[in-house]
């Protein structure tokens, strides 16, 4: 939201993660139009630093924690969703667990595993 709302420029900025059982992947990506693509990629360079410098506050990562609730909540609705994500699940974990028993783990763990990574890095 901070790109997004300082930088008219940019069309897209969102984080993703992909999980495994033995390691994950953390990132940004952006699309803008070609004229700014230097500033794009300074701007989500100092994004990606402010994490590992700056202590993320109890808001945000509450605000971020209902955000990856609802969008999962709203993902799983598609049954082509759901199904890969079981699919994932049993390929990664070996088994499955439904969104609620997910979410209730989320809650507890969230503050510690959301923390962390960043500054390790």
């Amino acid at each position: 939201t901070q790109v997004l709302n300082r930088h008219y420029w940019a069309e897209s900025v969102e984080a993703f993660t992909s999980v495994h059982a033995e390691s994950s992947l953390f990132g940004i990506d952006g699309a803008c139009p070609a004229e700014n693509i230097h500033e794009l990629i300074r701007v989500l360079v100092e994004q990606l630093s402010k994490l590992a410098v700056e202590k993320v506050s109890d808001e945000e990562l509450m605000r971020a924690k209902n955000m990856l609730k609802s969008m999962m909540m709203m993902q799983l609705e598609s049954r082509l969703v759901l199904c890969e994500d079981i699919a994932r699940q049993f390929a990664t974990y070996g088994r499955y667990e439904m969104l609620n028993k997910v979410l209730i783990s989320n809650d507890i763990t969230f503050y510690e595993q959301a923390r962390s990574p960043f500054y390790d890095m």
